[in-house]
């Protein structure tokens, strides 16, 4: 068997039915770097992984529910990111807590639904 060829992950890609609420969403209330904007197209700075939001594929791949996917953002400061982005806006589904007795976690939907967490230290 031959070996695989060595994949990279690019970008993560998530449908937005309203362009800019979502970037606003990421750049104002996340605070997240936007990269660039082309049509239906923007690129957001996540640390190194560009999530490229994307009107033509909210369209094309319709939902009444977001898929089964979660994009995991690692923050040193969970608690103190946590209060501050509940301040900027961001409506948690849970508070932080402790999931390996270690890291802590908090989840929240961008405006399209999509499931993240914030994920590190407390």
């Amino acid at each position: 068997m031959a070996d695989a060829p060595v994949l990279r992950v690019h970008a993560i890609m998530l449908g937005a039915r309203d362009l800019d609420a979502s970037v606003r969403f990421y750049t104002g209330t996340l605070g997240l770097e936007l990269k660039g904007r082309f049509g239906d197209f923007a690129m957001i700075d996540a640390g190194g992984t560009t999530l490229m939001l994307s009107t033509q594929l909210a369209r094309a791949r319709p939902a009444t529910e977001p898929g089964a996917v979660e994009v995991v953002l690692e923050i040193d400061g969970v608690r103190a990111a946590y209060d501050a982005f509940r301040e900027r806006g961001v409506t948690f589904l849970n508070e932080p807590h402790t999931i390996d007795g270690t890291n802590d976690v908090a989840n929240f939907e961008d405006p399209d639904r999509h499931l993240f967490s914030l994920y590190g230290k407390p």
